[in-house]
């Protein structure tokens, strides 16, 4: 039985004892209340024979004294008034006798003769008046106490019956206590019947969930320590035994997450050994072809030193290992930059139609050297009935090209095949690309770690064959962006077979890119203000620069891609171009090639910013300056005051005073320059703007706290920002024409541009 019918039972015998003692209150009441009916009833007849037997009394007296009256008079019979009195009496007590009657128990009254004689004896007594008045007076009249056995007859039978009542009153008084002492003793049977059972019940309960929280806390105690295998024994199906089986659950989804948290730490370590591997072979990958333009350059240096006739053809054989490595070089950091873009999510694809045949041929073309070099033969196998396609070209060709690259190095004097082939149906359109060689083949452990980053077969190949282990990954990557999948079999020693896999796209998202107007904007270049482009396909970091270079009294000009960004630059020739690295379709490193390529934007600082540490590489590649992203307010201001130091924010001139007067003289002063007037007589307000903004004056009017003036003073000669801001303590009663004049002076004084 579960926990909840347990208690639900106990509930339920609990009420029915309830209910019983209802039951019994109500029946005790209602036969008390029965009896006591009784009991009234037979009291009050008690009460009304003995009124009845005192009225008899009375009558009779009353008969007995007027016929001796009577007789006194010589008169032989009654009055008329005496007689009206008489019967009037007699039929009220006729009366009483009838509610007597009625109110005692049927069965009772047959016992009672009383209420008989009485009624005898008041019949009698009314004829013997009746018959009084009807008689002349020389008939004989019966006299009234004559009746008088009659009179003690009925009024000893009424005793009796009065006797009668107090004993059944007496019998009643005895069954109401006899009523009372049961339901005393049913109460108190049920009483104690529904408290024995309550501690039963509550003992009961105690013990049994005692015993199943002593479980759980010893299943939880065991796996606290770690011993998740451990199971709660079953203990009962109800609701603590469906407690003990989820925790026996979650203990066995833990020890199962604890497992994968542990196979994905091996997996990390492993990562982290790859990583360190990755660093040794990179910087061995790099520091090759460094050393050999390094090398290269200074042997040339030397011999046009040394040879002022040095012909131009022996340089060649140098210049071309130069820039063989420096090839090479630029090839390790693309790879480096397409993992970032992936893992980033800003890879996108461009599909166009393209012709399978001819792509494939000229990858072959591109990689025969090096089948050449390694004395291996390709074949090529074309065997789709349509060589019309839709992908993206770029990827394709590079998923090809690393996989013909990785075939011919590890492949020697031997035969690469690839095969192209298509699978169409109703539904779909899939492309099969294999590459396989007979070369040296892997294992299958090396096959489960092939498509890692930065991991190759084992660390002898790489030694042996170079590489930094990320071009399958990259590849693999490409594949699965591309809605494909790239798999590899392989034998040791008997070769590889790589098939690539992709499914025909639709061209209408790549057409719907293409003829998409980039959403243009009606930038507002303020006069005398440095214009500022800022590129970055990122709304808020858009929005964040503006705000920030705004600030500082800079026109702001955005665009959202590097297309618009380009188009905005030739047709506002900016002062500096603030672009970001990792945009769609086209991204920083284009657009900073692009602008550094056209005559109209090549002289153009440009300061990229990146989630992405390639400051190196943006600098190489032309940037004025390289900051990491997020955005920091300070830097970034700073970067763009150093290329302009004439054409910041250098119009903003603080006045602090308590009156108007100084500002308004200012501002009629200044009324022709391009002077942006802030005014607060806060001095709390004044320090944080000059914190804020960069201040290139401060002009301090009559103030009513001189102290406070002073801390202003020594608070802004601290600030980094405004260090250098002349401060200049002004009368506030100088008239326009004097404060301009000083103005103008303080301003040649101090090189400051009006």
């Amino acid at each position: 039985m579960s926990l909840s019918k347990r208690i639900a039972f106990s509930l339920i015998i609990i009420l029915l004892f309830f209910l019983c003692s209802i039951l019994v209150f109500s029946w005790s009441n209602g036969v008390r209340k029965e009896i006591v009916v009784q009991l009234q009833s037979v009291t009050r007849s008690q009460f009304m024979i003995n009124s009845h037997i005192q009225q008899l009394r009375k009558i009779h007296k009353k008969l007995l004294v007027i016929e001796a009256l009577a007789e006194t008079r010589n008169q032989s019979t009654l009055t008329d008034q005496e007689r009206a009195d008489l019967l009037e009496s007699i039929t009220r007590q006729k009366a009483r006798l009838v509610k007597i009657s009625q109110r005692v128990d049927p069965d009772l009254l047959k016992k009672m003769q009383g209420t008989k004689e009485s009624e005898h004896l008041l019949n009698r007594w009314q004829e013997a008046i009746v018959i009084g008045k009807e008689k002349t007076a020389t008939e004989e009249h019966k006299p009234i106490r004559s009746y008088r056995s009659d009179f003690n007859v009925a009024v000893d039978a009424l005793k009796s019956d009065t006797e009668l009542l107090t004993d059944k009153s007496q019998a009643l008084n005895t069954e109401i206590d006899k009523v009372e002492s049961l339901t005393n003793r049913v109460t108190l049977i049920v009483f104690l019947s529904s408290l024995i059972f309550t501690i039963a019940l509550a003992y009961h309960l105690f013990h049994y969930t005692k015993r199943a929280l002593s479980a759980l806390l010893e299943g939880t105690d065991k796996w606290s320590h770690g011993h998740l295998e451990y199971q709660i024994p079953k203990f009962s199906n109800d609701e603590l035994g469906g407690l003990a089986e989820a925790f026996n659950g979650m203990a066995a989804t833990l020890q199962s997450t604890m497992k994968k948290v542990e196979e994905e730490k091996q997996r990390a370590d492993e990562a982290n050994l790859a990583k360190s591997s990755f660093l040794a072979n990179m910087s061995h990958e790099l520091r090759t072809p460094m050393n050999a333009i390094i090398g290269y350059s200074e042997m040339l240096m030397e011999e046009i030193e040394e040879d002022d006739d040095i012909e131009v053809q022996d340089l060649q054989p140098d210049l071309a290992k130069i820039l063989e490595a420096g090839k090479h070089l630029l090839s390790l950091i693309n790879d480096v930059l397409d993992i970032s873009k992936i893992e980033s999510g800003k890879m996108t694809l461009y599909f166009e139609r393209i012709n399978l045949k001819s792509s494939v041929e000229e990858v072959l073309h591109t990689v025969h050297p090096l089948a050449e070099k390694q004395n291996n033969q390709i074949k090529f196998n074309f065997e789709a009935e349509n060589a019309e396609f839709n992908t993206d070209v770029t990827k394709f060709r590079q998923i090809l090209l690393n996989l013909l690259s990785n075939a011919c190095k590890f492949t020697s004097d031997g035969v690469i095949e690839i095969t192209l082939a298509r699978t169409q149906t109703e539904s779909e359109d899939t492309l099969n690309l294999s590459v396989i060689d007979n070369g040296i083949g892997m294992t299958e452990e090396q096959l489960g770690r092939i498509f890692d980053e930065f991991t190759q077969a084992d660390s002898s190949t790489t030694r042996q064959f170079g590489g930094t282990g990320l071009g399958l990954s990259i590849c693999k990557k490409f594949a699965l962006l591309m809605h494909g999948d790239i798999t590899v079999k392989s034998t040791p020693g008997a070769g590889t077979c790589f098939t690539f896999t992709c499914p025909n796209q639709s061209l209408a998202q790549s057409d719907s890119k293409e003829g998409q107007q980039l959403s243009g904007q009606t930038e507002t270049i303020s006069k005398g203000s440095a214009c500022i482009l800022v590129i970055d396909d990122d709304a808020t970091s858009r929005e964040l620069a503006k705000r920030i270079l705004s600030k500082k009294n800079y026109s702001v000009i955005t665009a959202e891609s590097g297309k618009k960004g380009i188009e905005l630059a030739k047709e506002y020739n900016p002062e500096i171009i603030v672009l970001d690295v990792l945009m769609p379709e086209m991204d920083g490193w284009q657009v900073l090639e692009q602008l550094k390529q056209d005559p109209d934007t090549s002289a153009i600082p440009v300061i990229m910013q990146s989630m992405l540490s390639e400051r190196e590489l943006g600098l190489s590649l032309g940037a004025s300056d390289y900051l990491i992203k997020p955005i920091d307010k300070e830097k970034l201001t700073k970067t763009v005051k150093s290329f302009l130091p004439e054409r910041s924010a250098g119009k903003l001139l603080l006045v602090t005073e308590d009156a108007s007067a100084l500002g308004e003289a200012i501002k009629e002063a200044l009324t022709e320059s391009e002077w942006d007037i802030i005014r607060t007589a806060d001095l709390d307000k004044a320090e944080l703007l000059i914190k804020e903004d960069e201040i290139k004056l401060i002009l301090i009017g009559e103030h009513s706290d001189p102290n406070g003036v002073a801390l202003f003073m020594e608070g802004a000669k601290r600030s980094d920002a405004n260090k250098e801001t002349p401060l200049l303590l002004v009368n506030s009663e100088a008239n326009e024409d004097y404060l301009a004049d000083q103005l103008t002076r303080f301003f040649e004084e101090h090189n400051i541009p009006d």
